[in-house]
This record gives structure tokens, sequence and C-alpha cells, in this order.
């Protein structure tokens, strides 16, 4: 046989063995896996296990709260007023933060500290369960905010929005690799200064994210014409939920013996578009704007 050339057969078995190698690598390869969920599961990241410590051995979780970017790119973390206040509406003094760490295991980050290092202390709603309060950026912490734009405006909540609550629930978190529990429920009612939710929520939601959870990210989804949001947005912030009362009489006297309380399954959230109000307009947007002058 005769070839024109020394380089066409070895360029054609080049080939033919790339052709064979990359067949073998795809044989070998693992599949890929499917995913169950639609859920962004970033926005878990953006959640606090906020506890007491009592002790330098002992931490009690008392709530939940989630961190915010604001519009001058400082993180700020968001709860219900009532997590971080006593009975005597006086500021708990012994909070701390519970922050993944990067590689493993968790990290406490002290209230105390963060008014030491300049990035002062909580700022309270006056008509509102809502408190926020700045925090620095943590190291070995992957920690995630929700931007503002992320927030749903006032028209956007309506009868029927699916939802999703992120905390920890009668204090349920690991000090190893906490991750907040997610349960469903939907908007009952919104109303400009409060949205109900059809949601069980209980003791340790309290100043978790509710955010809304699209049906679909594909595919043409709309209503009457207008789209549906198909990205996680913030609705609001758990606040308490609604109980129901059954007053147990006595045969013999006739009055009231025992009152039985359980969770109706409503809850009250204080809404996005106030918590936002509340983060970009007076003592809080003043302190912000003080931060980033003194970078």
């Amino acid at each position: 046989m005769h070839f024109h050339g020394l380089r066409e057969p070895l360029v054609v078995a080049a080939i033919m063995l790339t052709i064979s190698q990359e067949i073998c690598q795809a044989q070998t390869a693992p599949p890929p896996v499917l995913r169950t969920s639609q859920f962004d599961q970033r926005v878990l990241e953006t959640v606090v296990s906020i506890e007491r410590r009592p002790s330098p051995d002992k931490e009690i979780p008392v709530g939940t709260g989630f961190i915010v970017r604001s519009s001058r790119n400082h993180l700020i973390l968001v709860t219900a007023k009532h997590v971080v206040i006593d009975s005597d509406e006086k500021l708990v003094s012994d909070l701390v933060y519970r922050l993944n760490r990067i590689g493993g295991s968790t990290q406490l980050v002290r209230d105390a500290d963060l008014a030491q290092i300049g990035v002062g202390s909580w700022f309270l709603s006056p008509q509102h369960d809502l408190a926020v309060r700045f925090l620095p950026i943590v190291q070995e912490s992957p920690v995630k905010a929700i931007p503002l734009d992320r927030f749903v405006e006032e028209p956007q909540v309506e009868a029927g929005t699916p939802l999703a609550a992120l905390g920890f629930p009668m204090g349920l978190r690991s000090v190893d690799h906490y991750k907040p529990i997610a349960r469903r429920g939907m908007v009952g009612r919104a109303d400009p200064l409060m949205v109900l939710a059809d949601l069980f929520v209980f003791p340790g939601n309290s100043g978790g994210p509710v955010v809304y959870v699209p049906m679909s990210k594909t595919g043409d989804v709309s209503t009457d014409g207008a789209e549906i949001v198909r990205q996680e947005m913030l609705v609001g912030v758990v606040s308490s939920f609604i109980p129901y009362k059954e007053i147990a009489v006595s045969e013999h006297t006739k009055r009231p013996r025992v009152v039985f309380e359980e969770n109706s399954g409503l809850a009250n959230l204080v809404p996005a578009w106030i918590v936002k109000a509340f983060i970009t307009t007076g003592d809080v947007m003043s302190f912000d704007e003080t931060l980033s002058r003194k970078r």
C-alpha cells in the first residue's frame, strides 16, 4: 500500500484515540445528580440561629434570624423584636449567633463583641415585631445574604402565594452542621401591615424568614396575562402563631375550669415591605451610611 504521506495515518490514529478516550470517560463518569426540588438551597445559608449563653459551656436556642445585604453592601441580621428583648423590654445581654463554619462545625458570634468592634447594637422597630443589627464579615463562614431586590412588594402578595418558613422550631438545630428546617404554607390574607399565613410555626421559628417558593421555574406560566415570579423572594418575618383556645366547663359549677390552647396553623408575619422600609430609612439608614464613611 502506498501513502501520500506519513502524517495522514498518524492524524487519523490520534483522532481515533481521542474518541476512544472520550467514550471511556463517558462510560466511567458518574451520572449527574437528579434534583428533586426547585427550591434554591442557597437561601438556607442566610439563616442564623439566635441563642442565649448563660454560661461559657451552655447555649440555649431562643429564635431564628436571617441576613440581609443593605444597599451599601453591609450585612444586617434581621429577627423578631421579642426574640432579643426580655419581659421588661430591655435587650438581652447574653445573646450569641450561631453561624456555619467552612469545613465543618459551627461558630458562635457574641453580641457583646460586635458592639466593641464598632457595628453598633440592635435597632428596634417601635411599631412592629422587628429588630435588626449590623454584622461584620465573619471569616471562615459561608453565610449568604438576601439582597433588597429580593423583597416582595405589597401588590405581589395575595391569597394562595406559596411559602416556605425557614428556622429552628423548638430549638431543633445541630451544633455541628446546622441547617434550618423548612415548612410549607401559603398566604391566607395580606394586609398593608400584616401577612396572615396558613403555616405551622412554633417557638423557635420567631424571627425566621418566610420566602415565596415558585411553583415552577420553567415553562410558560401566567395568570391573567401577568408573568409569575420565578425566583425565591422574601415575603415576611415570623412574628407569632395564632392559638386556638377551648374552655372546659365544670359540670357541677358550670364555671370555666381549664383552658386548652393549641396551634391553629395560622401565623402572623411582618411583611417584607415593612422590613425593607425599616432598613432603608431613619436610624438604620443613617448607621448604614456611617459605616460606609468609615471604610
